[in-house]
């Protein structure tokens, strides 16, 4: 489904991603690990589009989209949750549910509502506050509705920057609990995480990140008791 070969790109004159490449199959759920600072989001906004490559191609479903805009990323099924949650504060919960279903406006109003119990389904707690400023939710129910938000669009492939970020222990849990079963009912998911062990535990296959470069890939019980990930980790070397 996703392809990258050869993926250089960064900041003006900075480069943080050199020579990176990876894949990912329909149905899998694909970890990029690494610690603070490694290049993750980095990755993760040049494949949803948001930053360009300065070398190296991406390919979804068989097309080549390295130069293609981020809405039309959107159009084609590749949707990405950004990090940091980044609600429309102001707005209620179903008007960022429904800004959510803009590149599927065509489909019309029925289909609006379609997606809206699903959504619904999916986090029950945003039925209940459908109503509420965004802005006003805790962090947990923020980070529920940008998840519910992209899935208003119907993506094949969910990209997600660090969704644990600032969550307690309980609903980060929920959360992951929650990525497994889309993923049982058929989302490809890309999950970028610091929160490692516990993002390999529900993933086919991971990739280590570090300064940039990818250090080790492969799959994720292997990498979970590998002892370079414990280092990057730990901060230490394994013993």
């Amino acid at each position: 489904m996703l392809q990258i070969k050869n993926m250089n790109t960064g900041y003006g004159m900075a480069d943080v991603i050199n020579g990176f490449g990876m894949e990912l199959h329909a149905g899998e759920i694909i970890a990029v690990i690494g610690a603070n600072g490694a290049g993750k989001s980095t990755i993760m906004r040049a494949i949803s589009g948001l930053l360009p490559l300065k070398a190296g191609s991406i390919e979804f479903n068989g097309k080549d989209i390295t130069k293609l805009s981020a809405h039309a990323r959107v159009e084609q099924g590749l949707v990405q949750v950004p990090e940091g949650r980044q609600v429309f504060g102001p707005l209620t919960v179903l008007e960022n549910l429904t800004l959510g279903y803009f590149s599927r406006r065509k489909q019309g109003k029925a289909n609006l509502q379609r997606r809206l119990e699903y959504a619904y389904t999916i986090f029950p707690k945003l039925a209940e506050r459908k109503g509420q400023k965004a802005g006003s939710l805790s962090g947990g129910e923020q980070q529920m509705l940008v998840i519910a938000r992209a899935l208003m669009s119907d993506p094949a492939l969910l990209l997600l920057d660090e969704p644990s970020l600032g969550l307690s222990p309980l609903i980060t849990e929920q959360i992951f609990e929650v990525l497994v079963e889309l993923n049982k009912n058929g989302l490809s998911i890309l999950l970028v995480e610091q929160n490692a062990f516990e993002t390999l535990s529900i993933s086919s296959r991971g990739y280590l990140i570090e300064n940039g470069n990818m250090v080790l890939h492969g799959d994720s019980k292997q990498l979970l008791s590998n002892p370079k990930v414990a280092e990057v980790y730990l901060g230490e070397e394994a013993i």
